[in-house]
């Protein structure tokens, strides 16, 4: 009965968003997001093909942020409350420039946002400054997406690009807004709810193990022998963002995703697979430089960029092939950055360099498949006449 009520309401709203005379027709991609969110939109297909799936756009998209929740309430419980605020503001204001742009261009919203607006605030450190989370949405939505003509035109995965941007831009923001598993527990006790939106305290600060690991190898010690050890990471129970803790939720949800075919397991397998034979070979013969890949799984946003952010169906490439060439790029870059570059980690960068040889590997990939089942024939000139 309450939903008859509702869906009573969007029809008499109706009038004034649909049609050209509409008093608020400028607003309709606002209210048409509002209205599919709640229920199927009344669309129906004029002409070929008729064919109708199940899984849409939003059921695809609601389907990624179901699989996301465990590792978010993990977060949730091990970070605290502020989590919730900073998704609050992801939202709010990455939401408000894709409704701007939708204005602007007279186009529906597109519900791929629900996903980025979920893994922005899960690839931060979780005491992040609530503007820099601001800045960093709105940034990666405008220039990861919006620039490129919007959802399922972009060639880079926007969370990953406002994760570049703040990343570069303020990183002594970033370094010392990593908290301790628990550790918003003595923030809330000495600052109350003030400490949902101030910035963090540095006595609560703590390095996240990456960070441990760079300095390890400026030191020159052999990494095998690193604490914390390997099983507290694979529990998610040390500092770090989010999409670095809970190896053990993020890796059966990330399957979840695969078996439903949400996600094709072909990149995900050769992001894992690659990191673990090029690390496993570099690692032996330069233990103190590179990190063995048990540890390194666990030890960064390998596994949650694995799944989540280089199966990106818009930016990865369409081909199997290429899906896989795409997948162990990621996995030697990621190696490569830890181990020789000055930052401890370099998923996102792997992740949004691949982004850019996708558009590249699907065209030879496709193309080198042309001639085993169409033979390339030169058209006589009088055949187009």
């Amino acid at each position: 009965m309450r939903a008859m009520k509702l869906h009573e309401w969007f029809e008499r709203a109706d009038k004034w968003f649909e049609g050209e005379q509409a008093p608020l027709r400028s607003l309709y991609p606002v209210y048409e997001a509002v209205g599919a969110f709640f229920f199927v939109p009344p669309v129906r297909t004029l002409h070929g093909p008729l064919i109708r799936d199940a899984v849409d756009i939003k059921r695809y998209m609601i389907a990624v942020v179901l699989a996301l929740l465990p590792a978010y309430l993990f977060g949730l419980a091990a970070f605290g409350p502020r989590l919730i605020v900073m998704t609050i503001v992801s939202y709010a204001v990455g939401g408000l420039v894709e409704a701007l742009f939708a204005i602007f261009r007279k186009e529906e919203i597109n519900e791929g946002f629900l996903v980025t607006g979920l893994l922005f605030p899960m690839i931060l450190p979780p005491q992040t400054p609530l503007w820099i989370v601001a800045v960093g949405i709105a940034f990666g939505v405008f220039f990861g997406k919006e620039v490129f003509g919007g959802t399922g035109h972009n060639i880079f995965n926007p969370a990953l690009v406002g994760r570049c941007f703040v990343a570069l831009s303020w990183p002594a923001h970033l370094a010392r807004s990593y908290i301790k598993p628990l550790g918003w527990i003595d923030a809330f006790t000495s600052r109350g709810l003030t400490a949902l939106v101030d910035s963090p305290i540095q006595a609560v600060t703590a390095a996240t193990p990456l960070n441990d690991l760079n300095t390890a190898m400026r030191q020159g010690q052999a990494l095998s022998f690193f604490s914390p050890q390997t099983d507290q990471l694979y529990l998610g129970w040390t500092a770090g963002s989010v999409c670095e803790t809970a190896a053990w939720l993020i890796l059966p949800a990330g399957l979840w995703l695969c078996w439903t075919r949400v996600s094709n397991w072909r990149t995900p397998a050769a992001v894992i697979g690659s990191y673990i034979a090029l690390g496993a070979v570099l690692s032996f013969f330069r233990p103190v430089q590179f990190v063995s890949p048990a540890l390194g799984l666990a030890a960064g946003g390998l596994l949650f960029a694995a799944f989540y952010m280089a199966t990106d169906p818009v930016t990865s490439p369409v081909s199997n092939r290429g899906k896989l060439i795409y997948g162990c790029g990621i996995g030697a870059l990621v190696v490569v950055f830890r181990g020789l570059g000055a930052i401890p980690e370099g998923v996102t960068y792997a992740v949004l360099l691949m982004n850019m040889a996708a558009p590249l590997l699907d065209r030879y990939m496709i193309l080198s498949s042309v001639p085993a089942t169409l033979p390339r024939k030169e058209i006589p000139r009088e055949a187009n006449a």
